[in-house]
């Protein structure tokens, strides 16, 4: 036990009156000073927190990056191009050039130019809009089968899969296939596809030199022994050509036009407002599997010429019809998209 301090009859410390009126002080003392400390800071004002308010909060947009970054990802940008182009350029020329030797005042440009002049009679003719408008409504006129199909990016990875470019390559660029009414893998899918293209009277091909397209179609024509020289040829882009051109419509005035494809009847809709005579529209197309069915379909209407909008199946499509019923059938592609689009705007 504590000595020299006194205790009550339950053993706890008495304190002393003096000390709990120091201590009483001490406390007074300490919130006298917090006050007088307060009264020196500005009041706070308190963030309401009603939705009304939380919502002014975004009204504003975020500011723009700093003019830095900008600067910082334009001047890397910039960097990488011209490395690329070095690449893809200079440094071919550097190696073809015998050692030892300069070719100055001489671009890459001007030395590719006189390449292809030496090449000219490898070129493949690429016929124009016009040129194919002519062939279409010639087959309307005599009554006889025309087929145009065209080749993207779709038509060409289903080619090379598993042929050209391996399956995982096939399945990182050609994820949107199963859209474009592809199943991978499916071997048959590449012998109906390919057996459709060499029979067609037109095939539209891809202008761009890119990997996945024109350098893809000279790998596929080589892979499956077709002769693109065999083939009359015209861009991949015809379908939009004979639109801007003014040429599609002028072209179905006074035939029977039916539509195939998941946009089908909107099309339809949009065409019969233009004086088109449409007798009717095929949809949906469900792939390949659908073909068949498709095609039945087709049977129930008499019609002079058939546009399809239906993915990569749409090349089997235009084939099969024109030659099997003897009509005109064109693959319009995302042509029917756009008409649409255009009739909303």
């Amino acid at each position: 036990m504590e000595r020299g301090r006194k205790r009550d009859y339950f053993g706890q410390v008495v304190i002393h009156a003096a000390k709990k009126r120091r201590q009483r002080s001490s406390v007074k003392n300490k919130r006298s000073v917090r006050s007088k400390i307060s009264k020196l800071k500005p009041p706070m004002r308190k963030r309401p927190t009603s939705k009304k308010y939380q919502q002014k909060r975004h009204d504003k947009p975020l500011a723009p990056l700093p003019s830095y970054h900008q600067g910082t990802h334009q001047k890397a940008y910039a960097a990488g191009y011209r490395e690329g182009l070095y690449h893809g350029g200079e440094a071919i020329v550097e190696q073809l050039i015998p050692y030892g030797r300069m070719l100055p005042e001489v671009t890459v440009e001007a030395l590719i130019q006189s390449g292809l002049m030496q090449h000219q009679a490898d070129m493949l003719e690429i016929a124009s809009s016009v040129q194919v408008a002519g062939e279409i409504r010639s087959a309307m006129d005599e009554r006889r089968s025309f087929s145009l199909v065209r080749l993207g990016d779709g038509e060409l990875l289903t080619l090379a899969y598993g042929t050209v470019i391996s399956n995982t390559e096939a399945h990182e660029l050609g994820a949107f296939l199963p859209y474009a009414g592809v199943p991978l893998p499916d071997v048959s899918v590449q012998s109906l596809l390919l057996n459709s293209i060499m029979k067609a009277d037109y095939v539209g091909v891809p202008m761009s030199r890119r990997p996945e397209f024109q350098m893809l179609l000279f790998a596929v024509s080589k892979h499956y022994g077709w002769s693109l020289a065999q083939s009359r040829l015209t861009t991949s882009l015809i379908n939009y050509q004979l639109h801007q051109h003014g040429l599609l419509l002028p072209m179905l005035a006074n035939q029977r036009v039916l539509l195939i494809g998941n946009k089908a009847a909107e099309a339809a809709d949009i065409m019969r407002k233009q004086g088109i005579n449409v007798v009717g529209s095929v949809s949906p197309v469900r792939g390949f599997e659908d073909i068949e069915r498709v095609i039945e379909q087709c049977r129930m209407y008499k019609f002079d010429i058939c546009l399809i909008a239906a993915g990569v199946p749409a090349v089997v499509l235009c084939q099969r019809i024109a030659s099997e019923d003897n009509k005109v059938a064109i693959d319009i592609g995302h042509l029917a998209d756009q008409m649409i689009q255009e009739s909303q705007q």
